[in-house]
């Protein structure tokens, strides 16, 4: 009884590693680090559509807490 008892165990604590390291190698996929100040970011690598309301080019500024647009028409 206590030899299966143990092999459950050690069967679930391998089934719980095996889903956290999957998770872990999933998460390491985009890496969403912009270039610095004043650099452009290509958003499309974080899931956006370039088909919005914003026509054209879309100049965001950022001022320290404040994120403003200049094309919301």
């Amino acid at each position: 009884m206590a030899y299966t008892d143990n092999a459950m165990r050690a069967l679930f604590l391998l089934a719980l590693f095996c889903v956290v390291h999957g998770e872990k190698e999933e998460s390491k996929g985009i890496d969403a680090k912009a270039s610095g100040p004043g650099g452009s970011f290509e958003i499309t690598k974080l899931g956006a559509s370039g088909n919005g309301p914003c026509k054209g080019d879309v100049t965001i500024q950022v001022d320290g807490n404040l994120l403003a647009t200049t094309d919301l028409s």
